[in-house]
């Protein structure tokens, strides 16, 4: 092999490592899909117990695109949660936490410019 041969085929073989090592996600954007959010309207908080909930992405024209990746944050009550990444049409889970009361489910996607904005957001209440 010639050496811009060997150049062109190391270039290729570090362009194929980047994009398995990046996730083969399609990331939602503000513009590009509808966004709700599927929450059960009350969860218990005791030892164990879980919120589960989806989040459903459609076309402006209302076409289901599942597989859409977003961040999503829960609001608890007297508690801020953590950022996790979710997928749409996926169920999500995590422990309940914080006190009784209205909390949120936040669902973020990106703007044309690369920053997360609210796309989505659910109460549910904490008993």
């Amino acid at each position: 092999m010639e050496g811009s041969e060997l150049g062109k085929g190391i270039a290729a073989a570090l362009f194929l490592l980047a994009s398995l090592a990046s996730g083969c996600r399609t990331w939602g954007t503000v513009d590009g899909y509808k966004w709700s959010v599927l929450v059960p309207s009350t969860v218990t908080h005791g030892p164990g117990d879980k919120l589960t909930f989806t989040v459903e992405t459609t076309t402006p024209s209302g076409e289901k695109v599942e597989g859409i990746s977003y961040i999503w944050i829960v609001e608890w009550v007297n508690l801020h949660g953590w950022n996790h990444k979710g997928s749409s049409f996926s169920e999500q889970s995590i422990s309940v936490k914080g006190s009784p009361g209205t909390a949120y489910v936040r669902i973020y996607a990106y703007d044309r410019e690369d920053k997360l904005v609210e796309v989505a957001k659910a109460p549910f209440q904490v008993d």
